[in-house]
């Protein structure tokens, strides 16, 4: 839910600071839409698909297509859907914990539920479940993998004496997440265990935190007032007697790219090289949000294929201290001829 707090008291009523104000108005904006009591200008410009509700009729999920909808709930979602679940409680527990401490716990949940959906498939095809496991596992075996508690970096606000404090921190989230969702999914934490143990769970979360990149795809909310903007005269006053608020509204954020991270299992088998021959590429604008590796330099057949972890335009010893991170020492070309041993 929202709120919103006073500053201090006023004789002619509440005061309320910038930030607080923003925020309130977006929020009466994203309802009056919403509801349908105020509708944008040439909207039929930009349409928009409705929203697919979550096949098993939970509020936890929604979806831009009937396909996406479907893939979601044949790959995954089945076994996390609040109204699927044998204690919904708890689901609904998982998800609220993930959402004020850390989303990557729904991310490591989808995980774990595809490869409880593909177990389950291989077990009724004569597999044993053990064998079941190793088989559906193996799409995320690839990922290079630590404990999250362990390969987070530190943050610079946290002092080195306070290290091991935070790390427990950071453990202890994790196996209250876990925890929450083993009581969601009763059946399948029985009857595959091994996908339930705190160390998959922690290295799993520990996979997205070292292999994730980051992804933004265009918000279509700047191509909208840029086009506002352009109208001809009057229809452009006209038009922004009512749009002009929003974006007065919306400020610097009316053209925030939505952005996410996302795991690419190719990326993820590529080492680290601080004189790279490839490097990832995500286009602008493509709406896809797809990942390229493409070559930096000639490649020999055979040759292996390397990206960079870390900025490189960092120093030896600075780049080593980011690849910590990571639980290795590099050794490349570039590092030995800057730093020979």
């Amino acid at each position: 839910g929202h709120a919103m707090y006073a500053h201090s008291t006023h004789p002619d009523g509440l005061m309320f600071g910038d930030a607080e104000l923003t925020s309130f108005l977006r929020l009466q904006i994203l309802l009056a839409l919403k509801n349908g009591s105020k509708l944008l200008p040439h909207r039929e410009e930009f349409p928009m698909p409705a929203l697919i509700p979550c096949p098993g009729g939970c509020d936890e999920a929604q979806y831009c297509s009937q396909q996406c909808a479907q893939e979601a709930w044949e790959g995954y979602h089945s076994i996390l859907c609040v109204s699927q679940v044998a204690n919904p409680s708890k689901m609904i527990e998982f998800y609220a914990h993930a959402d004020e401490t850390n989303d990557i716990f729904n991310l490591a949940a989808l995980v774990v539920a595809k490869t409880v959906l593909a177990a389950t498939k291989y077990a009724k095809e004569g597999a044993s479940d053990e064998e079941a496991v190793g088989r559906a596992w193996e799409p995320f075996s690839m990922g290079w993998k630590a404990l999250w508690w362990e390969s987070v970096g530190l943050p610079d606000d946290v002092p080195i004496s306070e290290e091991e404090d935070f790390r427990n921190q950071l453990q202890k989230l994790a196996e209250d997440s876990l925890e929450m969702l083993r009581h969601a999914l009763e059946e399948p934490a029985v009857r595959f265990p091994a996908l339930f143990t705190l160390e998959l769970w922690g290295n799993i979360i520990g996979m997205f935190e070292l292999n994730n990149l980051d992804v933004s795809i265009p918000s279509p909310v700047e191509d909208y007032f840029l086009f506002i903007d352009e109208l001809e005269e009057p229809e452009r006053s006209k038009a922004m007697q009512i749009t002009q608020p929003m974006l007065d509204a919306l400020d610097k954020a009316y053209d925030e790219p939505c952005s996410g991270s996302a795991f690419y299992a190719v990326h993820s088998c590529l080492n680290h090289s601080c004189d790279p021959n490839t490097a990832a590429l995500l286009p602008e604008n493509d709406g896809e949000a797809q990942a390229i590796i493409q070559c930096l330099k000639p490649i020999a057949k055979g040759e292996e294929l390397t990206i960079s972890y870390i900025d490189l335009d960092a120093g030896w010893e600075e780049r080593q201290e980011m690849l910590a991170d990571y639980g290795f020492h590099c050794c490349c070309n570039r590092c030995q001829d800057e730093h020979p041993p």
